[in-house]
């Protein structure tokens, strides 16, 4: 009788052996679709520092937000939206760029798009636009080509400086 007491007894204390509570290692996410990411993790109001060059000559910097936000006239895409710029023309003007493409490799996020944008009393201009954002790190050019009107080609850039990002929702 005692003998099958003690393998009754090792019996339930070896149950303990191969039973657990629950899978400790974490489950994995289902990664997110690049819409997903724009999104949740690009879309935004960036502030940051804007310097201008014309013609390879800098004419200083100044503090201003681009609005990036999800393009509704393309798949993967962002919208640039530069408000109420101030530059040489009496009247602050917009800079919109829609679409620009999407791309991502590594965790770096990459994006391009162009259009003609009405620039004040110097018409329509094409700009061309390009940016990286890899984790708190944003770059953006901004290129205003005026060689047909002023014989000068502007470019606008935003400091490789950590971005301080507001959520537009």
């Amino acid at each position: 009788m005692k003998k099958r007491l003690f393998y009754l007894f090792a019996l339930i204390c070896s149950m303990g052996l191969f039973t657990a509570c629950s899978d400790d290692e974490t489950e994995t996410q289902e990664e997110m679709t690049l819409e997903q990411v724009i999104t949740t993790e690009l879309a935004g109001t960036y502030d940051g520092t804007l310097g201008i060059i014309v013609n390879g000559q800098s004419l200083g910097s100044m503090e201003q937000s681009i609005i990036l936000s999800k393009s509704s006239s393309a798949d993967n895409s962002l919208k640039l939206e530069l408000k109420n710029f101030e530059f040489i023309l009496p009247t602050p003007f917009d800079i919109t760029v829609d679409p620009c493409a999407v791309t991502e490799s590594n965790g770096t996020y990459t994006f391009a798009g162009s259009q003609e944008v009405a620039v004040g009393m110097l018409g329509n201009l094409p700009v061309k636009v390009s940016g990286t954002i890899k984790g708190d790190n944003i770059t953006i050019d901004i290129t205003v080509d005026a060689t047909a009107l002023l014989g000068q080609t502007c470019l606008l850039y935003t400091s490789p400086s950590p971005r301080d990002r507001t959520r537009s929702r």
